[in-house]
């Protein structure tokens, strides 16, 4: 396994991608708890750069919603590159996750978002 992965793989999860799409799809909110400006709703997606789509909303994410059978797959870096994690249902908080956090001061304050590309995958 390691050598067709990578040598940093730790598991595999493998999920039924369909061509029917159910649900609302995936927003993704510049405020936590699904508040502030939506920066969109995206069902079979690739998106290499989300400033591409919404201007000034770059690093600007706290939390998504999953309305469906989606998979979301988020990126810290443009083109699908650095940090990745995988989501299959809302988080109202991506700062308590590897990928909306950095930088944080003591409670949370001074976070510096981190999502700048995604794919969204229709599943059974």
């Amino acid at each position: 396994l390691n050598n067709t992965i990578g040598k940093n793989t730790s598991s595999v999860t493998v999920f039924t991608r369909t061509t029917v799409e159910t649900g609302d799809g995936v927003t993704f909110y510049e405020n936590d708890n699904f508040g502030g400006r939506d920066f969109g709703t995206y069902k079979n997606s690739l998106v290499p750069f989300i400033e591409d789509f919404v201007a000034d909303s770059n690093d600007k994410t706290t939390s998504l919603r999953i309305q469906g059978n989606y998979i979301a797959i988020l990126f810290d870096h443009k083109n699908y590159e650095g940090t990745c994690q995988v989501f299959t249902k809302s988080d109202a908080n991506l700062r308590n996750d590897p990928i909306g956090r950095d930088r944080c001061g003591p409670f949370g304050w001074g976070c510096i978002d981190r999502l700048s590309s995604f794919i969204i995958i229709p599943t059974r």
